[in-house]
């Protein structure tokens, strides 16, 4: 433990040895080394202040970061002979799933209960809504959103999870006078149909461990809470920190919160940046801060940038002392501007990639897993894609559509609640559809008002008893009803003898087989059925060649152990005496096991944890995966990891800061009070004009302030990119500037390290690397001389060795001393009007357009008349812009800066122009969902679905080239 204090700084040291008893908050910024503060001050309460590891509660993020500590105090504590076993150490969720398994009966939580899936959700509010009186719903503020069968289930959902976020109960909103009656009633009966098949939503899992806290005495040997991510947590998880450290006598016996207010970006989950502050105002003991300032992670300049981007927050800020970096190799972060083009090309993304090919050409130095593209939306990452597959750079991109995701996998999922589980209509009801043909909607929902007549039984028994009755007409249905119980029957009686590890091979087969999961793979039922009975004997192997996402969970669901999970371990404590303090081992014997129990809990742990990708790679995903890959993000999922080199690209007014759709509305709504102030000058009379001005002033004021939080959260989440990189930070945008980086020009630049020899030699030196030049590789003049080139040529085409390169595949990019093959050299491009001796290519004949000469004349950029969208937009050429900069916009006596006088709902409309494009093919037809913007606008598009998700298994090094690769044939 001496060893581990000396190895802190003054301020960790502080944060360490802190009294045990008061409320400490420690402000740790990016880099300070938060996890070993978190880690030293555990062993230190436990070594020094002699508390039991057992009385210690400490809450992370993710089950990545619990399991990171774990492994960092298992050292520490057996030196001094103490378990690690049992350690009250997970995500807010799992601490919160051990006390109600544990006491959640005391509240009528059902105890083999599963986290409700969003299919459950949403069948349950249609369920509901469907059911709902018409004066309730005409009695809504939300009537409309209500109606909208589209959207109103995710509009329910979303201010649900509001309320219960606020710890706001069915009952408690419904005493609130300002509360809605169609939400009242929704909420109320949403939480009893869910209760009634035993399920609860991620926020019910606090929820009811919040109520279950307030009620009855539970874990009342606590004597230390400490909160990881504390920028994280949202009013619900306050409430639950405070309550789980009363201890025994009812206040606080201490807390330490340990995050950063400046990297709160989660507001989309409610989380609320100012519980630094509600922490401190509620605090019945003692309150001390802490602040880390000592940067491990970033060269200085970095640091200075990243300080002036997240000091432009004047507003709802705790202020901190500036980071200090443990080097500085004073290259400022490289910006890049990058024109848009016409073509389909993407020239930023296309830059990216060649900086990357460039970097990586320097000797000794980076690896491509060194390197993170972060993007701001997941509809970046398609063109980034394209880029890096076209010049054979291998890459990842972290959470990616998730195996969980897919249809087979949700189904699989449901045969297990089915088999090992009492009430389970919704998911029963789903496996039958899924497996059964003849059974459609209106069967199913005979089917369920049958089994919720008969609510007093077990789902599946109140099935079996529908199967021997008349209720349902059909033989085929009647048929197809029987086989499906007949299937679930041997699914669970073979339950019922397996008792190993082992066995989960052969059930996951039967479940395979019986239910049908191999309908989601090409072909018609007839063929699929004959396929599975002829490699009934080798289903393995047929799942690993035809069927790859079911081939994984079957790897991971027989590598599952209950031993390896916390959940099972209870702690008994009769007294509050140490000596009576203990932990219980439910069903923790590996040769005996209740295959039953196995399935409740792997089902609930996929729930937990399916989002965090690496916990659910399989063994041989983890050690065949190639590690050399750059790695693509969003910066959500970027968050806690960091790269020596990170790009940020689209750094645009729209993206960010982003402007999603309740944004836009919200600054549209801002357009029009703003017009309607212009137009109240007119008002004759003077009392009914001051009153409009006042309400309309009030209620820009409101959106301002909505605003205001937009752009300041916005901000953290651009702040948390830029802190990710450790040597070299490249940002890039190809429209308008983003306002973050209009107020910091003397923080960036657009000299990057390749500009010349000498600042690569002082770089290598700054970083501690060794600058090995070899003569007849690598020439860091030519490499410099090239790149001086590249970026005079807006970095549109990559040179090297003086060529322009069109082939990647062909060159060894870490060789530049020696002439290149002509395949890849890209020539000059000469049109078919000079080699013809045409002087203009107008007057060259279009045999393949049949379109009407009404267009031919359209140029591009320009539209027809018929397109044009009215007189005004004609008369004013100027377009309306409708973004985040307009709550910077002042008001003038005659104008509005920004705002046209075209009515602000058209605007978009009016600057979604159509292009026609001069020799189009005769079937050329505008895309009718996507706009073409004027010549230098044209944004890059991308499907919300990218289908590439990893290429690295198909790529692989050429012999002596580290820089070049080639595609391998899968």
């Amino acid at each position: 433990m001496e060893e581990l204090i000396k190895g802190l700084n003054e301020r960790q040291r502080l944060a360490v040895t802190h009294r045990e008893t008061d409320v400490l908050q420690v402000l740790a910024g990016p880099g300070t080394g938060k996890t070993k503060v978190l880690t030293a001050r555990f062993a230190y309460l436990v070594t020094e202040k002699k508390i039991h590891p057992l009385r210690i509660i400490m809450t992370t993020f993710t089950k990545k970061a619990a399991n990171e500590i774990k492994e960092r105090l298992q050292p520490i504590l057996k030196e001094v002979g103490i378990s690690a076993d049992g350690l009250l150490i997970g995500t807010f969720h799992s601490i919160c799933s051990r006390i109600l398994r544990q006491a959640g009966h005391l509240i009528n939580i059902p105890k083999n209960w599963s986290i409700a899936k969003s299919e459950d959700f949403s069948t349950v509010i249609k369920t509901i809504l469907e059911d709902m009186p018409e004066y309730i719903i005409q009695s809504s503020r939300f009537t409309t959103e209500l109606l909208d069968k589209r959207q109103n289930v995710n509009v329910i959902r979303n201010k649900i999870a509001d309320l219960k976020s606020k710890g706001i109960t069915p009952q408690i909103y419904l005493s609130d006078s300002t509360s809605d009656p169609a939400i009242s009633y929704i909420y109320e009966h949403l939480q009893k149909m869910l209760l009634s098949e035993a399920l609860l939503d991620f926020d019910d899992i606090l929820l009811y461990t919040k109520i279950l806290l307030e009620n009855h005495t539970v874990w009342p040997f606590i004597k230390h809470v400490l909160v990881d991510e504390f920028q994280d947590t949202n009013d619900l998880q306050l409430e639950l920190v405070y309550l789980l450290s009363r201890g025994s006598h009812g206040s606080c016996s201490g807390i330490t919160a340990v995050g950063d207010p400046d990297q709160s970006i989660y507001g989309f989950r409610f989380a609320s940046s100012d519980n630094f502050l509600k922490l401190k105002n509620r605090s019945p003991v003692e309150f001390n801060q802490v602040s880390l300032i000592e940067n491990y992670r970033s060269a200085q300049s970095l640091l200075n940038f990243s300080d002036n981007i997240i000091s432009q927050q004047l507003t709802e800020r705790i202020k901190r002392e500036p980071l200090k970096g443990q080097y500085d190799h004073r290259l400022k972060p490289f910006f890049s501007h990058f024109e848009r083009t016409d073509s389909m090309e993407n020239n930023e993304t296309n830059g990216i990639a060649h900086e990357i090919i460039y970097l990586l050409s320097l000797p000794n130095l980076y690896k491509y897993s060194d390197i993170s593209i972060l993007v701001r939306t997941r509809r970046q990452v398609y063109d980034i894609e394209k880029s890096l597959l076209k010049r054979h750079i291998p890459y990842k991109v972290i959470n990616s559509k998730a195996i969980w995701e897919r249809k087979e996998s949700g189904m699989f999922l449901d045969y297990l609640r089915v088999i090992s589980q009492k009430h389970t209509t919704l998911a029963t009801l789903r496996c039958l559809q899924f497996s059964t043909n003849g059974i459609g909607p209106a069967t199913v929902k005979i089917i369920k008002q049958f089994m919720d007549s008969h609510n007093g039984e077990c789902s599946f028994d109140a099935l079996k008893t529908l199967c021997n009755s008349k209720t349902l007409k059909g033989e085929k249905i009647m048929q197809a009803l029987c086989s499906f119980v007949t299937n679930i029957e041997k699914l669970q009686k073979a339950c019922q003898t397996y008792n190993s590890y082992d066995d989960m091979k052969e059930l996951f087969v039967q479940i395979y087989v019986l239910g049908k999961l191999y309908l989601v793979l090409d072909g018609t039922t007839e063929e699929l059925d004959k396929k599975i009975y002829e490699n009934k004997s080798r289903m393995v192997e047929f799942l690993e060649s035809e069927h790859p996402t079911m081939f994984k969970i079957y790897e991971i669901f027989t590598e599952y152990q209950i031993s390896n999970t916390d959940e099972l371990i209870s702690i008994k404590n009769d007294s509050d005496n140490l000596d009576d303090l203990e932990l219980v081992y439910e069903n923790h014997d590996n040769i005996n096991i209740n295959i039953l129990e196995v399935l409740n809990l792997f089902v609930k742990s996929v729930a937990l944890y399916a989002s965090e990708e690496e916990d659910f790679k399989n063994k041989s995903q983890r050690s065949s995966e190639p590690n050399e890959k750059v790695t693509v993000s969003t910066i959500h999922a970027a968050k806690g990891l960091e790269w020596p080199v990170v790009f940020i690209p689209s750094i645009n007014e729209g993206l960010i800061p982003f402007t999603d759709k309740s944004a836009r509305q919200r600054l549209e709504d801002l357009a029009e009070l703003r017009q309607e102030d212009r137009s109240e000058g007119d008002e004759s009379d003077e009392l009914v004009n001051n009153s409009t001005k006042q309400h309309l002033k009030e209620k820009e004021e409101e959106i301002m302030d909505d605003m205001a939080k937009i752009l300041n959260e916005e901000r953290r989440i651009f702040f948390v990119a830029i802190t990710r990189a450790k040597h070299l930070l490249y940002l890039s945008s190809s429209g308008k500037k983003s306002v973050f980086l209009e107020k910091c020009e003397p923080f960036y630049s657009q000299n990057t390290l390749l500009n010349d020899k000498e600042t690569i030699e002082k770089f290598y030196n700054s970083i501690q690397k060794t600058l090995k030049e070899e003569p007849l590789k690598i020439s860091l003049n030519k490499l410099c001389e090239d790149y001086r080139k590249y970026k005079k040529r807006r970095s549109k085409d990559l040179i090297w060795n003086g060529e322009v390169i069109n082939s990647f595949s062909s060159i060894d990019f870490s060789c530049n001393t020696k002439p290149i093959n002509s395949i890849g050299v890209k020539h000059a491009f000469k049109p078919a009007s000079s080699l013809l001796s045409i002087n203009s290519p107008t007057l060259i004949k279009n045999n393949n357009s049949t379109r009407p000469n009404t267009t031919s004349d359209v140029k591009r950029g320009e539209t027809s008349s018929s397109n044009k969208n009215s007189d005004t937009l004609q008369a004013n050429n100027k377009k309306r812009r409708v973004c985040i900069d307009m709550i910077f916009a002042k008001k003038t006596n005659n104008e509005l800066k920004l705002v046209g006088k075209l009515s602000p709902k058209n605007v978009l409309s009016a600057s979604n122009t159509t292009v026609i494009k001069p020799n189009a093919p005769k079937n050329y037809k505008v895309p009718k969902t996507l706009s073409t913007p004027t010549p230098g606008k044209q944004k890059s598009y991308a499907p919300a679905y990218t289908p590439v998700r990893n290429n690295a298994a198909y790529i692989s090094k050429r012999k002596g080239n580290t820089g070049g690769t080639k595609i391998v044939p899968k």
